[in-house]
Formats: structure tokens, sequence, C-alpha cells
């Protein structure tokens, strides 16, 4: 029987991350939720937000994501998003650039910018910008 929650992070290039957890805290589409080894099984959706990692040893690590979906078994989850970054990866001035260009389209009355799209760019901004901090 399995000691730990086994955790891979799937994004389209490949696996992102892989490795065994204490505990991992995720961004579901009505607010965090955390999950342990004897989780019940479970698929849900993952929002804009920050995955937290907590190994045994105590050295916890957190990935930015911009979405997609969670499925849970109780010795293993299994994370598709659609980018995935540690904050060390984060290019905080290419975050900003995002963040003030999704914030000009927001403003703007030019009625060919798609508004959602351009709110889904805000939120994975303001969610890079906060990580690299």
């Amino acid at each position: 029987m399995a000691e730990k929650l086994k955790i891979k992070v799937l994004v389209p290039e490949g696996i992102k991350y892989e490795d065994e957890l204490k505990q991992v805290i995720l961004p579901g589409m009505e607010g965090e939720f955390s999950v342990v080894k004897n989780h019940i099984p479970l698929i849900t959706p993952l929002e804009v937000g920050t995955i937290k990692f907590a190994k045994s040893s105590g050295k916890n690590r957190e990935m930015t994501i911009s979405g997609g979906i969670c499925r849970v078994e109780p010795y293993y989850i299994e994370l598709i998003v659609r980018s995935a970054e540690f904050k060390e990866e984060i290019n905080l001035q290419r975050a900003k650039e995002a963040k003030e260009r999704a914030e000009q389209r927001l403003k703007s009355n030019d009625e060919s910018i798609n508004k959602d799209r351009a709110e889904y760019a805000l939120r994975r901004a303001v969610n890079r910008i906060n990580a690299a901090k």
C-alpha cells in the first residue's frame, strides 16, 4: 500500500512536476481545497490560482496554474493544466506587461475585443505577479 500521495502535473508539453507529497492545496472553482492520501475519488475543474505542495520533509513549494482539471484517487492525483510555473520561473516584467495589456483591453470600447478572454488574461497575470513577489 502506498505511503504517500503521488502527484503528477501535466501541461501540453508533457510532465511538469511529479513527486510524493503529504498534502496538496488546489485552486478549485469554489475556492481552495486540500487533498491528502486516502482522499475520496474526485474529478473537478481547477481555477486560475496557486497549487501548494507540502512534502513530509517540511519543504513546501508553490506553482501557479492557469486552470485545468484534477483527478484524485486515494493515493494518486493527476492535474492537467493549461500552463504551470514555479515562482522562480515567472518573468515578473512579462507578467506586469500582460496585466497592463489585459487592463487596456477591458477599458476599451472596441466591440471586437473578447472581454471574457481579457478577464482571463488579467486573472492569469495577477496570479503570476502575486506568486512572484
